[in-house]
């Protein structure tokens, strides 16, 4: 898969697939997450709840290096 970032209309989370990650939108109180091994296997966590799911997210740099000056 290739790695995207995709929002809905209103301009909230939907999906994210990063690497062998994917995280999914479903409706209002269900998401989807399957994370994949290097073996091929996966592993798939579905979260509900009876009221709408809140998601935040962000984009964040690598850290930089320990041995370089600034």
């Amino acid at each position: 898969m290739t790695d995207r970032i995709n929002l809905n209309e209103g301009g909230s989370l939907d999906e994210i697939v990063i690497g062998s990650a994917h995280l999914e939108q479903m409706d209002d109180n269900h998401w989807f997450l399957s994370m994949c091994r290097e073996d091929g296997s996966e592993i798939a966590v579905w979260l509900w709840s009876d009221t709408p799911i809140k998601v935040s997210w962000e984009r964040r740099e690598p850290p930089e290096s320990k041995g370089e000056e600034q």
